[in-house]
């Protein structure tokens, strides 16, 4: 858990805030309003549990909450991404910095085609490969959501088909028709309203 919000934390927020047209020292001073709370929630809870002498639930009341809301599996190994799944169950998210998710995405793409080359040189027809590694193509889904902003904004591949395109308008659609921009800002307005409670 501490990892995510690390990097959520770490990475999107003064894009975010930046993006609100602030100049860079009060992006610098909002920005470091989390990690004071984290801070100051530490001491407060550190003491609360001096002063009490307990320890047991004052290290599984956080645990727990962690728990309602995010199914972490912790890190995962390269060939577990491909599948979707560890031993540990299905990954949904892999949370990664820039360079290595960029490494990841590319070498996924390159999976599908040089799979059907390979195969299609032993004499497998390439349209029956194509229709099986579907899944793999980029172009299937065209585009991914962009979090962190307010409404609907599709990020597709700079070489996208018109396929792709098609595709990634759909998922613009999607997103729009289900309400997840406003999904997600609740369950964060509702994690942090819980942590609030705990913390008072």
């Amino acid at each position: 858990g501490y990892a995510v919000g690390n990097y959520g934390v770490g990475l999107w927020l003064p894009q975010i805030v930046k993006g609100m047209g602030v100049s860079n020292l009060a992006t610098g001073f909002v920005v470091a309003i989390p990690y004071i709370a984290s801070v100051l929630a530490m001491i407060f809870w550190g003491r609360s549990s001096d002063r009490s002498g307990e320890r047991i639930w004052h290290v599984a009341l956080p645990a727990m909450l962690m728990a309602a809301g995010l199914n972490f599996q912790g890190n995962v190994e390269g060939r577990d991404i491909p599948m979707g799944a560890s031993e540990r169950g299905p990954i949904d998210v892999v949370v990664c910095d820039g360079f290595v998710g960029n490494v990841i995405l590319k070498f996924y793409e390159s999976v599908a085609p040089m799979i059907v080359k390979l195969i299609g040189e032993r004499g497998v027809a390439p349209e029956v490969l194509a229709g099986a590694l579907e899944t793999l193509d980029y172009a299937s889904t065209g585009g991914a959501p962009l979090l962190g902003v307010r409404g609907v904004s599709s990020i597709a591949h700079g070489k996208s088909s018109a396929t792709a395109i098609r595709n990634a308008l759909h998922v613009a659609a999607r997103t729009f028709e289900t309400g997840m921009s406003a999904h997600i800002g609740q369950r964060i307005a509702q994690r942090a309203a819980a942590q609030q409670g705990v913390v008072a």
